[in-house]
C-alpha cells in the first residue's frame, strides 16, 4: 500500500475512487491517516495492559496462526470521513509514513503476544470493536480493511486506460 500511494502524482491522488470512505484515492490515503492515527492510540493503550496481563497458556488453548484464518468482511457500522481527494505529496507522503511506522510497531507488539493474549476481550473502542471481539479478531479487522482500500486503490488505478497516467 504505501509502496503504489507513494508512487502516484496528484493527479493520481485526484482520481475518482468507489471506496465508501474516500471519494477520491486522496480521500481514501486522508481516511487511511486519520485511520492509522486512532489505532495507534488505542493500540497504545491497549496492547500497554496485554502486555501486563498473565501469558500463562492453559491447558484447554489452542495454538494457531493468528492473522490468517480469523478474516471478516467490512460489515461493521461505523463512521467514516468521506473526506475529499485535494491531497497535496508532502500530504500523502506523511500519512504513508505514518502508516508505515504504524505498521512496523503494531505488527512488532502483535508478533509478542501469546496465543492467550491475543484471544483476550479488548474493551469495546469506537469505531475497532464493540467489546465482543478477541483481540486477534480486531487486529484482523484492522488488516482487512487496509486490505480493502488497497482494492478500491488498485481498481481505481486500474479503471484508468493504462493504468496511472500523468495529467493531460
Amino acid at each position: 500500500m504505501v509502496t503504489l500511494i507513494l508512487g502516484l502524482s496528484e493527479y493520481d491522488l485526484g482520481a475518482p475512487c468507489r471506496d465508501p470512505r474516500g471519494e477520491t484515492i486522496g480521500g481514501v490515503v486522508v481516511h487511511m491517516r486519520e485511520g492509522t492515527g486512532q489505532v495507534m492510540r488505542w493500540a497504545d493503550t491497549m496492547l500497554e495492559g496485554v502486555m501486563q496481563a498473565p501469558a500463562a497458556q492453559g491447558p484447554g488453548e489452542h495454538s494457531h496462526p493468528h492473522g490468517s484464518g480469523h478474516s471478516h468482511g467490512h460489515d461493521h457500522s461505523h463512521s467514516h470521513d468521506g473526506s475529499p481527494g485535494a491531497v497535496t505529496l508532502a500530504e500523502r507522503d506523511e500519512a504513508m509514513a505514518l502508516l508505515a511506522e504504524a505498521g512496523r510497531a503494531l505488527g512488532a507488539a502483535v508478533r509478542g503476544l501469546t496465543d492467550s493474549q491475543l484471544d483476550s476481550f479488548p474493551p469495546p473502542a469506537a469505531d475497532l470493536s464493540d467489546g465482543t471481539m478477541r483481540l486477534y479478531q480486531v487486529v484482523d479487522f484492522v488488516a482487512d480493511d487496509l486490505a480493502n482500500h488497497l482494492r478500491y486503490v488498485q481498481d481505481a488505478l486500474a479503471s484508468r486506460v493504462g493504468g496511472a497516467q500523468e495529467a493531460p
